[in-house]
């Protein structure tokens, strides 16, 4: 070496030691995890390549009960089962019981391998969990090596090509070569296969790079419109580097993991090419996969969570020499320079956990801006766990990193203080004691890392939060990590404490509660103050009291000092004056039941002073006070000599009141009252002056139900539970019924049977709507006189009482005789027994007495008449219609009855006396030639007609049948169909009986007015005809 060269490597030599004298290193070793089992994995032998040997694996339970276990081994590619069937086995391992489980494998080329057992365990009471044990072997032709840590080796898999699923696709000419595919890994836990996310993709022709991508969340990554290259092979392949922007995972040597797919031939550029990557369970570098899973994770969770990312990957080294993870950083001049996660060889890189923790580390140097002095680091050195009592430097930055492992999945069973038990847990309150059951002597919970994490667990929990307690969150502060975050980026606390303190000073909401999740665990939320108290009862109002009080507090020491509880009442907050209730109560103690009966009636202040066993002393008063009063006041009684009984209605709107409380009356007595209409109305506690001598009058009220809420005061200044009065007032009288309307039905009378002298006519107006209801309505007619003037020869005064038939609509029908003028006016009658007034009379309504040749009734006997008669000419007499056209009653519509009507033609007289002649001989004639009689169904004319909104529609059956009505539009659509069902025969003419439309159609909505027809179908009769709807 010349002088030159010597010079430079002594100035690099001198570089390197003045680089390291300034630098630092900082590492955060992951904290020790037990076990269920005690695993161990040996060989019987060292084998070389084409030997054979034993994988032996012995299991020793920690658990006081027995369980069931499935051992799987998994050998890598270049080792095989000589038996593979042995593989897969079960055994039951009884209480601390041992098992041991054998399988002769063999070597089949050199390598560094990892020989793998992964046990799937079932307690007796349904828990799983899962573990792995590990033993590496290094072989060859002449030597074998064998190591219970990974051995230090190239990245075997740099050069191996792992099978893949190749398929081409046609696609259209001209769009180029699209590459696609799907990455997956197999995972241990979970035994199936989950995608190979967030790696970088890169697509080469040969040796040519055409491309790079990432595999997205489901690990699926494309390359679009990829160019083949003509002047080279058409061989296409992947390579996988485990990279991104978060991360860079590299073996020891510090070189990236590359995984190579096999090469697809004959492509062209009209194809499209799936290439797909599985990472099998043979592959000794698939744990790989659920390292970047479960950074990648950590990474969106603070993306989720604060908007927080990494500005710069970092690396992640796997696997690592020991049995420990860890984050190490260097530093120089105060400046983080490097930082590296390392992941121990074996069961952690199936720890998700682990990564959580480690990443931890990582983000908290992020947060402090990686300035080395900024980072809370603390003396302590060693192995560690939850219960650990370290200093507060450790403690916080172990603590937070073990939240993160929980706080991840929002999982408290992460984090426990067995490998994959449920208690205790982060949720758990007594790590600051040093031990995992409570049973420690430690008082300082800032230095223990399992209180700081469960501080911080409960600070960012909620009810949807994975734990022991579904749906329920045992502290008030629900998932405020974004205040945590501000003050871990902001102030940089290096304690505990000191982020309780920087939330006091930031004003961050729910300061009380978070003191108290400080007090739970037993950590100084600020230092040095004194104990603090809280009365839980009473806490809001002034409570009353007879013979005793149960006392319920919360006391705490900040600093976790011991102490003790003394309880006094006074009447003016004068601590000389207080009067004791009980001292010396333990801190272990938060009830007291007072025994007040020898205490004077009064009101009192309840005093507690808190004294800790370093002289340290609170005082504090209760917020409300104590009422002592051993004949307390009772709710009033209501009573009302104007409207006694609260279900009935009253016309009189000026109630009066009385009120009687009990023990005693007072005229002096003060209330506070409430008016309005809800029923659990509570008064405010303003004593009301309108209330005089136990009495209270209210003037004018409005229509309606009423409700009365009173509350009375004591001398002792509290006031009692409300009294609830009801009261109904209707003090209007109902108003006139109007819209009255009457019909007269048309009468369908058997035949041979001769009309009744009296004709039905009815009444009808809408249903009158009041306060307190229509008990009932009058109604009177009158004949011949509008007057009404003499009430004993009145036609009808009738009292319509049974209102629940009708609904919208109330009839009213009476039978009036043919030639009379009758005369109504009808009124209503409220629940109060108000009579409203009269209606307007309405009327005349006649009944008509036409003869019996005026079919139509029109007064005049004209050529109408005849075509009624004609209508039925040769018919059996109708049974159901009136005027019936068989005029002279022979049973049968003949000429008989055409002569009627033509000798009353032109109202009754003869036109000629050739007329005359004529018809008598068609009487002679006609004689000779008398129609059959029989009796058929018959369907009547509608009443009203024309109508609206409703009309009823008369027929006759001359046999059971079953009858349907269909109503049409004069275009032949059908409007509605009325199924009348199965009928027995008879004649159907009146309102009770007879078919009814509302006037709507099959939908339910009103139709327009106009012609309509009706047909009626029974059995083999068929008849229609036309109505009209008034508009």
């Amino acid at each position: 070496m010349g002088k030159d060269s010597q010079r430079i490597a002594l100035s690099k030599r001198f570089a390197v030691y003045f680089l390291a004298f300034l630098s630092y290193q900082l590492i955060y070793a992951g904290r020790d995890w037990p076990s269920y089992l005690n695993g161990h994995l040996d060989l019987t032998a060292s084998p070389l390549v084409g030997q054979t040997a034993t994988l032996r694996l012995g299991l020793e339970s920690n658990l006081a009960e027995s369980v069931r276990v499935e051992i799987v081994f998994r050998l890598p590619d270049g080792i095989i089962a000589e038996l593979p069937e042995l593989i897969e086995s079960q055994v039951y391992l009884s209480a601390y019981g041992f098992s041991s489980s054998n399988l002769l494998i063999k070597v089949k080329r050199k390598g560094n391998y990892p020989l793998q057992a992964s046990v799937y365990a079932t307690t007796s009471i349904g828990r799983q969990f899962v573990d792995h044990f590990y033993l590496y072997l290094q072989t060859d032709l002449y030597s074998s090596k064998i190591s219970n840590n990974p051995i230090e080796h190239e990245h075997h898999n740099q050069d191996v090509i792992l099978p893949t699923q190749v398929k081409i696709q046609p696609r259209l000419a001209g769009q180029g070569l699209v590459v696609n595919g799907h990455l997956q890994y197999f995972n241990d836990n979970q035994r199936n296969f989950k995608p190979l996310q967030q790696v970088r993709v890169s697509l080469y022709q040969n040796r040519q790079e055409l491309g790079r991508t990432f595999s997205d969340e489901n690990g699926q990554y494309q390359f679009q419109s990829v160019s083949i290259n003509p002047n080279q092979p058409p061989q296409l392949h992947i390579v996988i580097t485990t990279d991104n922007r978060v991360l860079t995972v590299v073996n020891r040597r510090w070189r990236s993991y590359e995984f190579k797919s096999d090469i697809t031939t004959e492509i062209a550029d009209d194809q499209e090419v799936t290439i797909n990557l599985t990472l099998s369970a043979t592959n000794a570098d698939r744990g790989v996969g659920n390292i970047i899973d479960s950074i990648m994770k950590t990474h969106l969770f603070f993306i989720d969570q604060v908007g927080w990312e990494r500005s710069k990957p970092i690396q992640v080294t796997w696997p690592g020499s020991g049995k420990v993870s860890y984050y190490y950083a260097t530093q120089f001049g105060g400046r983080v320079t490097r930082e590296t996660l390392t992941i121990a060889g074996g069961v952690d890189q199936w720890r998700s956990i682990t990564m959580y923790h480690e990443y931890g580390h990582a983000v908290m140097m992020a947060a402090y801006d990686y300035e080395y002095n900024s980072v809370p680091r603390g003396q302590y050195q060693g192995g560690h766990r939850l219960e650990t009592v370290s200093d507060t430097g450790f403690a916080l930055s172990e603590g937070w990193s073990e939240f993160l492992e929980a706080a991840i999945d929002n999982r408290a069973l992460n984090v426990t203080g067995r490998w994959e038990d449920q208690f205790p847990n982060i949720e758990t309150n007594t790590w600051w004691t040093g031990s995992n059951d409570g049973s420690g002597s430690n008082r300082d919970g800032g230095i223990v890392e399992g209180s700081v994490a469960s501080i911080l667990w409960d600070i960012f929990d909620t009810q949807e939060s994975i734990d022991l307690t579904p749906n329920e969150d045992d502290d008030l502060i629900h998932n405020r990590f974004d205040l945590i975050w501000k003050i871990l980026v902001e102030d940089k606390p290096k304690t505990i404490t000191e982020i309780a303190m920087s939330w006091r000073k930031k004003n961050f909401p729910q300061l009380d509660d978070l003191e108290d999740i400080y007090a739970t665990h037993h950590a100084l939320s600020k230092p040095n103050e004194p104990p603090q108290f809280r009365f839980i009862f009473p806490s809001e109002n002034n409570i009353l009291i007879n013979n005793s009080l149960q006392i319920e507090w919360e006391a705490d020491d900040p600093d976790g000092d011991n102490f003790f509880v003394d309880l006094y009442y006074d009447i003016d907050q004068n601590t000389q004056r207080a009067n004791p209730i009980k001292t010396g109560i333990s801190s272990k103690v938060s009830v007291f039941n007072w025994n007040t009966v020898f205490v004077f009636d009064g009101q009192y202040y309840l005093l507690a002073r808190v004294k800790d066993e370093r002289g340290e002393l609170t005082s504090i008063y209760s917020e409300t006070m104590v009422i002592v009063d051993h004949t307390p006041l009772l709710p009033p009684k209501i009573e009302s000599p104007t409207h006694p009984e609260s279900g009935l209605w009253y016309e009189n709107s000026s109630p009066t009141f009385y009120f009687l409380t009990t023990p005693e009356v007072m005229s002096s007595r003060r209330y506070s009252f409430v008016l309005d209409h809800d029923a659990e109305t509570n008064p405010d506690t303003i004593s009301d002056p309108l209330i005089r001598n136990n009495q209270l009058t209210l003037k004018g009220l409005n229509d309606g139900e009423w409700w009365l809420h009173l509350r009375a005061k004591d001398e002792l200044d509290y006031w009692t539970d409300t009294s609830h009065f009801k009261i109904k007032i209707d003090n209007t009288p109902p108003r006139l019924v109007e819209s009255i309307e009457w019909s007269v039905p048309e009468i369908l009378a058997p035949p041979n049977q001769p009309a009744p002298a009296q004709r039905e006519i009815v009444l009808s107006w809408p249903m009158l709507l009041e306060v307190s209801g229509i008990d009932h309505y009058l109604v009177q007619i009158d004949v011949d006189d509008r007057t009404f003037s003499n009430p004993n020869k009145l036609w009808a005064d009738t009292k319509i009482a049974e209102l629940k038939n009708y609904e919208s609509h109330v009839d009213f029908s009476f039978l009036g005789a043919a030639g009379y003028k009758y005369y109504a006016r009808i009124k209503a009658v409220n629940g109060v027994g108000q009579e409203g007034n009269w209606s307007q009379v309405f009327g005349p309504i006649l009944v008509e007495d036409f003869p019996a040749w005026d079919l139509n009734q029109d007064g005049l006997v004209d050529i109408m008449d005849l075509v009624y008669v004609a209508k039925f000419f040769g018919q059996p007499r109708p049974p159901i219609i009136h005027p019936t056209p068989d005029i002279n009653g022979d049973g049968s519509v003949n000429i008989f009855d055409i002569i009627l009507v033509a000798r009353h033609f032109g109202s009754g007289t003869i036109a000629s006396p050739q007329l005359e002649q004529i018809l008598s001989k068609l009487e002679t004639k006609a004689k000779n030639n008398t129609l059959p009689i029989s009796h058929a169904s018959q369907l009547g004319q509608n009443f009203p007609n024309p109508f609206n909104p409703e009309t009823w529609i008369p027929y006759y059956l001359a046999q059971p049948s079953q009858v349907t009505i269909t109503i049409y539009d004069t275009n032949g659509q059908v409007v509605n169909r009325l199924d009348l069902g199965w009928k027995l025969a008879g004649s159907y003419q009146s309102r009770q009986n007879a078919a009814y439309w509302d006037g709507r159609n099959k939908t339910g909505q009103k139709v327009a007015g106009g012609a309509y027809f009706y047909q009626m179908q029974a059995d083999n009769f068929s008849s229609i005809h036309q109505m009209i709807m008034l508009k």
